[in-house]
């Protein structure tokens, strides 16, 4: 097994290729041969070699990572529906070659702040934004960053569009009454 490799400029002269078209072999451009990048992708993995990030995000100018803000209230960081989505949501952008960095809002600490942090700092490429509140000021700010983000839920009435995601409640709902009516149930309650 070949010695551990931390250097893009180690890895070229191992392969006896440039260390431009190690790059590309490694950031998959179509332009370098199959044949060659399966074989600078075989050395790197072999070699233990891992990207510099803070080098790709200098030449890119992409971090790599979409942020999401964790509002800390109390013991709990989150509660079971949020911990499900954070991990579905991270599993889903593993898969697509990014990592989702989180960044927690302390008790007492703006979330607009911790969210102005993140975009400004560059650590993420987009955002999550969860807990949509009727008058959203992380909304508005990223909306005049023009910052690419998602929202978990949604606002009904406002004067931009926006990428966003929901449960349908009105559907869950209404198939949770209809069986528990079925079953002879006549008085319901709802606690969250």
């Amino acid at each position: 097994m070949p010695a551990r490799v931390t250097k893009l400029k180690e890895l070229a002269a191992q392969l006896d290729l440039s260390i431009t078209t190690v790059s590309r072999a490694l950031a998959g451009h179509q332009q370098i041969a199959l044949k060659t990048r399966e074989r600078v992708t075989e050395a790197a993995r072999q070699a233990g070699y891992v990207p510099n990030t803070a080098a790709r995000t200098l030449v890119s100018g992409r971090s790599g990572f979409v942020g999401m803000v964790l509002p800390i209230r109390g013991p709990n960081l989150v509660d079971s529906f949020l911990g499900e989505f954070v991990t579905g949501l991270g599993e889903g952008l593993v898969s697509h070659g990014t990592d989702l960095i989180l960044a927690a809002a302390a008790q007492g600490q703006s979330e607009l702040s911790v969210l102005r942090h993140v975009v400004e700092s560059g650590r993420a490429d987009g955002v999550v934004v969860t807990r949509i509140a009727e008058v959203d000021e992380r909304l508005a700010y990223l909306r005049q960053r023009n910052f690419p983000f998602v929202a978990h839920g949604r606002l009904l009435d406002t004067d931009f569009a926006y990428n966003w995601l929901d449960t349908d409640g009105v559907h869950a709902f209404g198939e949770a009454f209809d069986m528990l009516y079925d079953l002879g149930h006549r008085h319901f309650g709802l606690v969250t």
